[in-house]
Order: structure tokens, then C-alpha cells, then sequence
């Protein structure tokens, strides 16, 4: 509600005939929330990466003063833990990740930003949970990741889902474009740029370690196919070696 009091399209919980918005089916919790127009994006341009830039510093404008609290789950030690039971699969042909992995968390222990500006994040602002009509953002989901955490660690996962291409390895425009957008509405101190690169490769292990987890974990008769963890391998290497990204 608070989000869509100031603008920003997403879901809003509908309340029943007892003003509740939590309801019973089948002895299960459920909500029933309203409908969003528009649809998830088939390729994106540097103009769609402006909005997001854009969403993303109105979002966290209004979440930055929000009295709402919730821990980031997936936070850095959870990376370890879930690294560590991947291992535990005797997966083999993963032996580089692995490798590749437990290095980068030995860096990122040690190198892990403190006392950044924080807001309540979406940390998952990929290509399906933002709909869009005609090129302009109409609307936000799935906010099953929300947290407390840095701003710009929101902004480090949206730069890797939206400025990188698994053929084409990162893109500039998108880059530039996202940036113009967050810097419309708000900008990043000197110490949040500084750690930008840590976050950038943290928000990339993030990914990878999640996605490793469900490839190699797989339930054999599930309907999703899981996400090739290859492509956000690519992204922890580019900016391993790219560690003055232009601001």
C-alpha cells in the first residue's frame, strides 16, 4: 500500500468482508491481490533500463524511511552455506564453480561494505517481474525477496540482470542508460561507490550460487527448468576484471 500510495505500480492486497486480507484455502494462507496491466519485455533496450534505473530510485526514496523490517535471507553467509551443500552432491563437472566460488567468498568476506544507506529492496528485479506498456514500466511483482539491505546492492543486482548479455558479455548503453535513470531521483555518496564493485560481484554470486544450487538439485519431475548458472559465472569474471566500472 505504502508503494502504491507514491506512485509505484505493483500488486495491492484486496481486503475481504472482514477487513482482512488474509483468507482461507484449503487450510492454506492465501491473498488475493490486483491485477497489472502489461507484460514482461522480449528484449531490452538501453530506454528500458532508463526506467528501471528510474523505479529503482523512487523505490527505495520512499522504502529508505519505512518503519517495515525483514532480514535479507540470502545474504553472504547464506552464499557459503549454500556453496558448501553443493559440494556435498559430489557434482564433479562443477568442481570449477566450486573452486571459482570459494575463492570469491573469501574476498567478499573481506571486502564486504558496512554502514552504506540502506531501504527496503525488491532484490529481484529481473526481466519477468517488471511489466511494461509501450517502453514505460507498468508495474512491479513478486516481492517474495524483499529487504532490508544496501541501496546499491539493489542497484548491483539490477545493473548484472540488465546490462549484461550471456552472448555479448556487458552492456555499455543499458549500463549508461540505467544510470541516467537512478540518478534522475538520487545518486550514490563516494562510499557507495567505492564498494560498487564488491556489490556488483556479490549480487553475481547471489545469482550464481542460487541458480548452481538449483541445477545441480533438481527434482526430476518439476515443471521449471532450472537457470543455467553459466551466465552469471561470466558476469563474476567480467567484473573480477573490471573493477572500475564507470559512474
Amino acid at each position: 500500500k505504502e508503494l502504491v500510495a507514491h506512485g509505484i505500480d505493483c500488486p495491492l492486497p484486496i481486503e475481504n468482508n472482514n477487513g482482512s486480507i488474509i483468507n482461507r484455502i484449503q487450510n492454506k494462507s492465501a491473498v488475493i491481490i490486483s491485477f497489472l496491466e502489461g507484460k514482461q519485455l522480449q528484449s531490452i533496450l538501453p530506454s528500458h533500463c532508463q526506467e528501471v534505473g528510474s523505479m529503482i530510485a523512487r523505490f527505495t526514496n520512499i522504502t529508505k524511511t519505512s518503519k517495515l523490517k525483514r532480514k535479507n535471507g540470502l545474504n553472504l553467509e547464506s552464499w557459503e552455506a549454500i556453496v558448501k551443500k553443493c559440494k556435498e552432491s559430489n557434482e564433479e563437472s562443477y568442481d570449477h564453480y566450486f573452486n571459482k566460488l570459494e575463492h570469491e567468498l573469501v574476498f567478499l568476506k573481506n571486502n564486504w561494505p558496512s554502514n552504506l544507506p540502506t531501504a527496503i529492496i525488491h532484490a529481484d528485479l529481473f526481466q519477468d517481474n517488471i511489466f511494461f506498456i509501450k517502453d514505460k514500466i507498468s508495474g512491479v511483482i513478486d516481492f517474495y525477496f524483499s529487504c532490508e539491505d544496501f541501496i546499491a546492492y539493489e542497484l548491483a543486482l539490477a545493473i548484472n540482470a540488465w546490462c549484461f548479455d550471456f552472448k555479448d558479455g556487458f552492456q555499455s548503453k543499458n549500463y549508461t542508460s540505467l544510470m541516467k535513470g537512478f540518478k534522475e531521483y538520487s545518486s550514490l555518496d563516494q562510499s557507495e561507490k567505492k564498494s560498487l564493485n564488491v556489490l556488483l560481484r556479490g549480487a553475481a554470486v547471489r545469482i550464481l550460487v542460487t541458480r548452481l544450487h538449483d541445477m545441480i538439485y533438481h527434482p526430476k519431475d518439476a515443471l521449471v527448468i532450472p537457470k543455467d548458472p553459466k551466465e552469471y559465472l561470466q558476469i563474476l569474471e567480467w567484473h573480477q576484471e573490471n573493477p572500475d566500472i564507470n559512474l
